[in-house]
């Protein structure tokens, strides 16, 4: 799932003033991993959300016909 910038921010304000992991988790209804995960993106300068790939839709029959005999 992606979360908004704006909650991660919100999220991790929390805990800068002093909220500690487990309730800010219940809170902004995030786990405790996710959070650290996004202390650490935090440090590294990066919050904003991930772009993600755009994955195909359909498997071109005749492409994975030729990848799976040659």
């Amino acid at each position: 799932m992606i979360y908004s910038h704006d909650l991660r921010k919100k999220a991790l304000n929390y805990i800068e003033n002093g909220g500690s992991m487990a309730p800010a988790s219940h809170v902004f209804g995030v786990t405790v991993r996710t959070l650290t995960n996004w202390i650490k993106r935090k440090k590294q300068g990066y919050l904003a959300p991930k772009k993600r790939r755009q994955s195909p839709s359909k498997i071109d029959s005749e492409k994975l016909k030729w990848n799976l005999h040659g």
